[in-house]
């Protein structure tokens, strides 16, 4: 089974809390035959949908912010 690419986050604070956010694949033309898989929302998602904190380098959970 082939699955869709995902990034996983774990808190930089407790270390036991984590998410998975699926990257969404986008064409870089209109033919279809060129895409890649963007990275560009992680942090948006992280902050915005999993209400995490996030420091220059460092993801915090909702329990360690």
């Amino acid at each position: 089974m082939i699955y869709d690419a995902k990034v996983e986050v774990h808190c930089d604070g407790c270390q036991n809390e984590f998410v998975e956010i699926e990257l969404e694949y986008v064409y870089t033309d209109y033919s279809g035959n060129n895409g890649h898989y963007d990275d560009s929302k992680v942090i948006e998602t992280l902050e915005d949908v999993h209400e995490w904190k996030v420091d220059e380098d460092n993801q915090y959970c909702l329990e360690c912010k």
